[in-house]
């Protein structure tokens, strides 16, 4: 039995070993001849690509005969947007525009095949179709039309929002709008900054534009900036000139505005009590026009100022030439009237008003008017003089006037004390008694009479008190009414002249022709002496009788 099994078991040998020797080359054979796995080439693993049918391709596998392509939205190919099968032996595929794929992530692999079978999938690649440019980048400086004093100025923007990154930048500059010959070009930068170049003083035009890792390229952004290094001229000071006395303590100083490139220009000044301005009343800054009103009084003195530029790309010049100006704001004394007397009346109706003269005055305003408080037919005069003669007449009435000083800087004083005048140009009427019974003539009256002596009596009347002259003879006046006795010193015709003078020196005149009628000339009488005479003669003869008995008992006493 065992030698039977041994061999038998020789005699199998052989065709045992030839079944598995065949079995494994098949087997051999049959893993050389069905295809490897594809390998990858583009688009590259996570690349992004503008283009919605792209070409898909991949290194060739060695006894391929054809291969599968698919590309989905989802790493499972549930739904594929892309299933070519049976594309033959080329090495790469383009999706075919019916098959067009919308912006979005994908994924992709293949396969290949022969007659022996089917080949592994390849690795799963992921690409980003993105056909949408990025937006134009949003310049942040310099702003549009800025002034920079900078030749090597910066540019920045704000980064795009973007699925395609990283995003890529580029600046262009140009002194010229159409960027034929640029000044600068920094090429695509993954950067939001670029530091120019060295530019001369200039106006300059600006691109700034975004690239998407798609190769997407935005629209521009642009604007406009200008170089400007050079610093703004000093200011030419225009008022108030230098050395000026000015009553006005809060001034306002001017000064030539300043040509520049770089607009606007603003101005800085200093107001101080030192020319050195060593500590600044005023000192503004950003002034935007060419004159300035001091914000607060200024104390009386001399003050100094000064004016500087400053353009809008940040230039500032120099300091203009200094100027001064004096405040005064102290008044003159009031002048001290003098003429017409306060109260006076006059008939002039353009009255002559007279003061002291004070020291320091330039000119005086002098008011009149019909009431205390000079709000009534008020009249405002000027005279560089110490009088004033107003230039129309004035009604009669009482006036009120006035005078106060103006010193070289226009400084007005208090005004004077206030003193009136009445103006009376109206003669004063008069009138004979008629109890005389004489006869209205054109430049009297007259009468006829036998007596050799009359009273002459009558009435006034006048705004003032008058005074009644007959003859150059005072009569009475009492209440209006004057009476005079007077002697008729020949027959025929008398003639008394009647002169009624009032307060303001306005007179009247008439005449008074008393006829004496008669034959026998009037009888001499002894002058009559009053009690006063009769007094002071007794009294005299008196002290004469004294001196005689004096003188007589001198005498005896001799003898």
């Amino acid at each position: 039995m065992i030698g039977l099994h041994k061999k038998c078991g020789l005699a199998a040998a052989p065709a045992f070993l030839a079944l598995v020797l065949l079995i494994t080359f098949a087997n051999f054979a049959q893993g050389q001849l069905v295809p490897g796995q594809p390998t990858l080439v583009s688009p590259d693993n996570n690349e992004n690509i503008s283009d919605n049918t792209p070409n898909l391709d991949w290194d060739p596998v060695t006894g391929a005969n054809n291969y599968d392509v698919q590309v989905d939205d989802a790493s499972d190919y549930s739904s594929p947007e892309v299933n070519a099968d049976n594309i033959g032996t080329d090495d790469n595929y383009q999706v075919l525009d019916e098959n067009a794929l919308s912006d979005g992530v994908y994924y992709w692999h293949v396969r290949a095949e022969n007659e022996n079978g089917i080949g592994a999938w390849s690795e799963n690649w992921i690409f980003r179709v993105d056909t949408l440019a990025p937006t134009a980048p949003t310049i942040t400086a310099p702003a549009s039309g800025e002034n920079l004093s900078d030749n090597t100025p910066d540019i920045t923007w704000s980064a795009v929002s973007e699925n395609s990154l990283p995003v890529l930048y580029r600046v262009w500059i140009d002194n010229n709008s159409d960027f034929s010959s640029p000044e600068n070009d920094s090429g695509w930068i993954n950067a939001l900054t670029y530091t120019s170049g060295y530019l001369k003083d200039n106006l300059y035009y600006l691109r700034v534009a975004a690239k998407d890792n798609a190769g997407n390229q935005g629209e521009n952004s642009e604007r406009t900036f200008r170089v400007d290094t050079l610093a703004p001229v000093a200011p030419t000071l225009v008022s108030p000139d230098d050395g000026v006395r000015t009553a006005d303590s809060t001034p306002t100083l001017s000064w030539n505005t300043v040509s520049d490139n770089s607009l606007p220009v603003t101005y800085n000044l200093q107001v101080d009590d030192d020319s050195g301005f060593s500590s600044p009343t005023e000192n503004v800054s950003g002034r935007t026009s060419n004159s300035y009103t001091t914000s607060s009084p200024l104390a009386d003195g001399t003050w100094y100022w000064r004016v500087q530029a400053r353009d809008n790309a940040g230039n500032v010049g120099s300091w203009s030439s200094g100027r001064s100006f004096t405040v005064d704001t102290a008044a003159l004394a009031a002048p001290a009237l003098t003429a017409p007397a306060n109260g006076a009346i006059t008939n002039d109706s353009t009255p002559t008003c007279d003061w002291e003269s004070v020291s320091g005055a330039a000119s005086y305003t002098l008011q009149y008017a019909t009431d205390s408080g000079f709000t009534q037919n008020l009249t405002t005069g000027s005279s560089t003089a110490s009088d004033y003669t107003p230039t129309t007449t004035l009604a009669d009435g009482t006036w009120y006037w006035r005078v106060q000083t103006v010193d070289a800087v226009g400084n007005t004083g208090s005004w004077s004390s206030t003193w009136s005048f009445t103006i009376d140009t109206a003669t004063p009427t008069v009138t004979i008694s008629p109890s005389l019974g004489a006869t209205q003539t054109a430049t009297g009256w007259t009468l006829t009479t036998t007596n050799s002596r009359i009273e002459i009596s009558g009435s006034v009347r006048d705004a003032t008190s008058v005074t009644v002259k007959i003859d150059d003879k005072v009569a009475t006046v009492v209440d209006d009414s004057f009476r005079k006795t007077v002697d008729l010193m020949v027959l025929g015709t008398n003639t008394f002249t009647i002169a009624v003078t009032d307060a303001a020196g306005n007179t009247t005149t008439r005449t008074l022709s008393v006829i004496r009628a008669g034959v026998e000339p009037p009888p001499v009488t002894e002058p009559a002496i009053s009690s006063e005479q009769a007094v002071f003669i007794g009294a005299l003869v008196v002290l004469v009788i004294v001196l005689m008995v004096f003188v007589k008992m001198a005498l005896v006493k001799k003898y």
